[in-house]
């Protein structure tokens, strides 16, 4: 270099980086705007949203995410037992307890198809995902652990908002 390139340098208005990220952690070949942003934040469970009936399962959940996603499925199930006294399990169990007329617990909600939605909220989790963990080993991604954990949260939280049904036998 010579002094007329040093002082065209000295002489140049400093320009900072706004997005000073993008120079710490560089990203290898092409990757979208959507992906380019989420690598900012790591997997993460919302704690504060986290029923307190799974939240010890929520602090397992890093260590063994399989062990705490089996062990919300079982614990829901036992949870629903006690509360309604009926000896089912899994599909069984939340279409005795939440459909048909002689139905347990429901929702204080203005339609009736929200009522069986959430019905089937319950009996769709378990036969999409907790059959599939129950009866073989699966070989899945850290992210759709922690979409499951989320869900089964969300089936807990409504179990929590089911009243009881009273019936005039």
């Amino acid at each position: 270099m010579t002094d007329q390139d040093i002082d065209f340098i000295f002489r140049q208005k400093i320009v900072r980086p706004i997005r000073l990220h993008d120079y710490i952690y560089p990203f290898e070949g092409e990757v979208n705007q959507v992906l380019k942003q989420k690598r900012y934040y790591p997997l993460e469970l919302p704690y504060s949203i986290i029923d307190d009936r799974i939240f010890d399962l929520a602090l397992l959940f890093k260590q063994d995410p399989d062990s705490a996603l089996s062990k919300a499925y079982k614990r829901l199930e036992d949870i629903i037992r006690e509360r309604t006294n009926c000896n089912e399990s899994s599909t069984k169990l939340f279409s005795q307890v939440f459909q048909g007329k002689n139905a347990l617990l429901t929702w204080d909600v203005p339609d009736n198809s929200e009522i069986n939605g959430r019905a089937e909220l319950f009996k769709g989790t378990y036969m999409a995902f907790r059959n599939a963990r129950a009866h073989r080993e699966k070989d899945e991604n850290l992210v759709h652990q922690y979409r499951e954990f989320l869900l089964i949260n969300e089936l807990y939280l409504l179990e929590e908002e089911a009243i009881t049904i009273i019936s005039n036998k």
